[in-house]
């Protein structure tokens, strides 16, 4: 797994631990880690690493969200528009994960 993605997988689960000191419900952490702070992923990633490109930092927020509604509305939209974009989210993470982007952790 890439620095990046380790980096991912931790500031998830670090808004974990907010959401729950917020007393956000026990089933809704996900939709409110999607609707509220996907973007706020993808700005920390950019500035942790600040050479990936910004559709990586994107693709990369969205680990551990895609089975909420705004990635199904996404889906949605690109299967409606033929864009690719689920495609290329869900690649561009797998690629992060398997360390094919990104710098290598020395973790598998």
């Amino acid at each position: 797994m890439s620095k990046e993605a380790i980096a991912t997988v931790i500031y998830h689960e670090a808004i974990h631990g907010l959401l729950e000191a917020k007393g956000v419900p026990i089933d809704w952490p996900h939709e409110t880690m999607a609707e509220s702070y996907q973007t706020r992923i993808k700005i920390v990633l950019t500035e942790l690493f600040p050479c990936m490109p910004i559709d990586d930092a994107s693709a990369l927020g969205w680990l551990g969200l895609t089975r909420t509604y705004q990635f199904h509305a996404i889906k949605i939209y690109d299967v409606q528009n033929a864009t690719g974009i689920t495609r290329n989210i869900l690649q561009t993470a797998y690629d992060y994960q398997t360390n094919q982007r990104g710098t290598a952790s020395g973790c598998p």
